[in-house]
């Protein structure tokens, strides 16, 4: 599973590489208010980039697949259930302040899709990458990268 999912997101980076940001790219002007979400034009559910927004661990949970392969800058990779991925991700809220998340690039291939984002918080700049896929009528999170972002 681990593999699959590890393949996937290689395939996804490589493909964003080639595609270029021709008609692919989408940008993220102004989210909707979450009284408004008919603006949200993304296969991300809005509640994953609110939850991402507002430090949300337990909101950002919900959308987790039964395992999910979470990789954090301080604990590196690995697959969890979905309550221990709440667990990691509740600990990188807890050390990030005021996050902000921005929908930078979303591409889809296939049934899967890749999304990139920039989480945004007072110690600095997080890229965000997560791979969702649909299930059961939702769209779900096999896996969520986040990554320390240096200029």
């Amino acid at each position: 599973m681990k593999n699959i999912i590890t393949y996937l997101c290689v395939v996804f980076v490589l493909l964003l590489m080639f595609v270029g940001n021709a008609n692919a790219q989408t940008e993220v002007s102004q989210a909707p208010t979450s009284a408004d979400t008919t603006q949200w034009n993304y296969v991300l559910p809005y509640e994953v980039y609110q939850s991402l927004s507002d430090g949300n661990a337990v909101l950002l949970s919900a959308h987790f697949n039964s395992m999910v392969e979470v990789s954090m800058p301080q604990g590196g990779a690995n697959v969890y259930s979905k309550k221990q991925a709440e667990v990691v991700m509740s600990k990188f809220f807890s050390i990030v302040h005021n996050p902000h998340f921005v929908v930078e690039h979303e591409q889809s291939m296939s049934a899967s899709t890749m999304t990139i984002g920039s989480l945004s918080c007072d110690g600095g700049v997080y890229k965000t990458y997560i791979l969702t896929q649909p299930n059961n009528g939702q769209v779900v999170i096999h896996q969520i990268k986040v990554e320390r972002f240096d200029h």
